[in-house]
């Protein structure tokens, strides 16, 4: 089977699970879903829980995924579901394997392909040339623009000394 096949199948075996619950159990069926999905919502919770966090509270947690399918089952089997349940999770196992299966062969070459790539060539060098005679760029002290400094660039020792103690120009 074609892998899209088997998707097609895992979602109509879902399906095939919800019908089993509702239709054979009739209205009573539809009280037990909704245990069915709180239950399911508990143990995924729990997963979370478990894998996040540390000491009492992941110990907590692996408890509510132990005991929230049991406590589902048993509340089916005092319901008298216990054969539509059983046949429910049957349908969603084969859903499952169905979905694990349409997923495999996108994930036979997990690894990126490889290539041989060359190392990279060295940068080109810059170099300014310096002529004799020739002048080196100005270079102009930087001037405070925030706070009036009257002794001129900002990097002196009486600018910062003066800084906190005028306002800053609008």
């Amino acid at each position: 089977m074609s892998a899209r096949w088997l998707a097609r199948a895992a979602f109509l075996l879902v399906l095939a699970a919800v019908a089993d619950m509702i239709g054979f159990a009739d209205l009573r069926s539809l009280a037990m879903v909704a245990v069915g999905a709180v239950g399911a919502c508990l143990v995924l919770a729990g997963g979370y829980l478990f894998l996040a966090h540390r000491g009492a509270l992941r110990w907590l947690a692996l408890a509510v995924v132990v005991l929230a399918p049991v406590t589902v089952l048993v509340i089916f089997t005092l319901h008298g579901l216990l054969w539509e349940a059983l046949v429910a999770v049957a349908l969603i196992a084969l859903a499952a394997g169905a979905g694990r299966r349409a997923l495999a062969p996108a994930a036979r070459n997990p690894a990126m392909s490889a290539q041989q790539v060359p190392p990279p060539k060295p940068r080109p060098r810059t170099r300014i040339p310096r002529r004799p005679g020739a002048t080196a760029p100005i270079r102009r002290p930087l001037r405070c623009r925030y706070v009036h400094c009257p002794t001129g660039p900002a990097d002196t020792p009486g600018a910062r000394r003066n800084a906190g103690s005028s306002p800053a120009p609008t």
